[in-house]
């Protein structure tokens, strides 16, 4: 009877296990999951190819681009979009210098049309690019006195004039019936007295795509994720390999440092110590602060520079009191860390006697409670030795802006020290930026003294076997092996 009891259960057990893969799992994840990999996959038709801000085809879902970028395929050859009521194919798109090449669908089917409408941009969209100038097309016109290639015919209801021609400039109608301003290239406009009016014409315009938030997509592609667009809050969104979605950068760099992309050579929280290098842990201790430990010291970790190494750190020991238990100087020797210049320093000096104090001129004053005895604490900028008599003398960085002007009382020594000091970290960035060129990501190996480029597929020695576009839709890294290089 147990037997058959616990039969029943294991089956319940598995079905319900089944039933969550079947049912919860789709819900709860895969929607998110799937849309990660299909805004990973680029718009393709005919010559053109297109990735974020665009979106469109079977390929590329909405929320993977801005609603006005939609793209169209029609007969797998040509690429369209629509704009302030107009239609345009798309000639070509080039996302590395954001520019939009395209045409009126209207003049590329003939030049003789039956509304007259200017073209015009969404100026929220696009900007012409540099080299575009108008065109006017005028229509029912007498004949010129030179003909030219450019000129055509056109029966048009209202007049019995049938030349038309285009001029250079934005103009209105003269001594023609009607007009339409057509925005082309310089290279075309030039060959007005040569080709005919659906050439120039039909060579298209360029324009400027405009992204607002462009800097969170490039943060976001940075760490991995891929750009999207959060229909209900109107602006872009970070998809994320864990099915994530937010307005932040993925997180795989150390969640509490008060930094953009804080990663290599530091590492903690969620990164693992073979994703940087010993001396640069960062923990985070309560109220999300990021706290780093140097030569045994606790630092809170203010802000650091990516770019120029630079950090700001402040004694996590005397930031709330000047009275900690242990009195240690400041030191970073034999630490991964230097100062960038000569540092400025706060000198507080506890229990001593009064005449010393007058006579180097110790003007500020506080007292310490310890034990239940109560001892003076002085303090004044510069460095001083220990042997003026005092039981203990702690010389602390400051940032040099403040000690000028710094007021030598309780309150303002106190948000010096909350202010902090600036270090530099000392790592050559040529093996890891050849990594990250390549498609990788900086660590070194388990014993953490050796350099690894951590790849889509595998870690190797210094950079990843394939050039950055290896995330290219066409040769991107499958989903299971993105996963094992992050649990690597």
């Amino acid at each position: 009877m147990k037997f058959f009891q616990l039969h029943v259960f294991i089956s319940q057990t598995i079905w319900h296990i089944i039933f969550l893969v079947i049912f919860c799992f789709p819900t709860c994840f895969g929607s998110d999951l799937q849309l990660y990999d299909s805004c990973g996959n680029y718009f393709r038709c005919g010559n053109v190819k297109a990735g974020f801000p665009f979106w469109g085809g079977d390929t590329r879902p909405k929320e993977c681009g801005f609603p006005d970028l939609e793209l169209s395929c029609e007969n797998n050859a040509t690429t369209t979009i629509q704009s302030k009521g107009m239609k345009y194919h798309v000639l070509d798109i080039n996302q590395n210098t954001q520019v939009l090449k395209m045409a009126r669908e209207d003049f590329l089917q003939g030049i003789c049309m039956q509304k007259f409408i200017n073209t015009t941009i969404d100026p929220e969209l696009f900007d012409y690019a540099p080299g575009s100038r108008n065109l006017t097309v005028l229509y029912g016109c007498p004949p010129p006195y030179t003909p030219n290639p450019s000129q055509f015919t056109c029966k048009i209801y209202g007049t019995n004039d049938t030349d038309g021609y285009p001029v250079e400039g934005a103009i209105g109608p003269s001594g023609c019936f009607a007009s339409i301003v057509v925005p082309v290239v310089d290279s075309s406009a030039a060959q007005i007295r040569k080709w005919s009016s659906s050439q120039i014409i039909g060579k298209g315009f360029e324009a400027i795509y405009k992204v607002q938030g462009e800097d969170l997509c490039v943060e976001c592609e940075a760490s991995k994720g891929r750009c999207g667009f959060d229909l209900s809050k109107n602006k872009i969104s970070c998809l994320c390999l864990d099915g994530s979605i937010g307005d932040t950068p993925c997180n795989n760099s150390i969640s509490s440092a008060k930094s953009e992309n804080l990663r290599y050579p530091f590492w903690g929280e969620n990164r693992a110590p073979y994703c940087g290098l010993p001396g640069y842990e960062l923990q985070c201790l309560g109220n999300d602060v990021p706290i780093i430990t140097i030569t045994s010291q606790k630092y809170r970790f203010l802000k650091a520079d990516a770019e120029a190494h630079k950090l700001i750190v402040a004694r996590d020991d005397f930031w709330d009191d000047l009275c900690p238990s242990s009195l240690v100087n400041t030191s970073i020797n034999n630490s991964p860390f230097e100062y960038p210049f000569n540092p400025v320093y706060l000198t507080l000096c506890y229990d001593c006697p009064i005449a010393s104090m007058i006579s180097l001129g110790f003007l500020g004053y506080s007292v310490c409670n310890e034990s239940g005895s109560f001892i003076d604490v002085c303090f004044k900028t510069g460095v001083y030795t220990p042997n003026i008599g005092c039981r203990s003398v702690v010389n602390i960085p400051i940032l040099k802006t403040l000690a000028p002007e710094l007021k030598i009382d309780k309150a303002s020594v106190l948000k010096a020290l909350r202010d902090g000091f600036k270090l530099q970290w000392k790592v050559n960035d040529d093996q890891c930026k050849t990594c990250v060129e390549s498609g990788g990501q900086c660590g070194n190996d388990l014993h953490g003294n050796k350099f690894t480029c951590f790849c889509p597929d595998q870690p190797y020695a210094s950079e990843c076997p394939t050039p950055s576009g290896m995330f290219d839709s066409s040769t991107q890294p499958s989903f299971s092996s993105l996963l094992w290089s992050i649990k690597m």
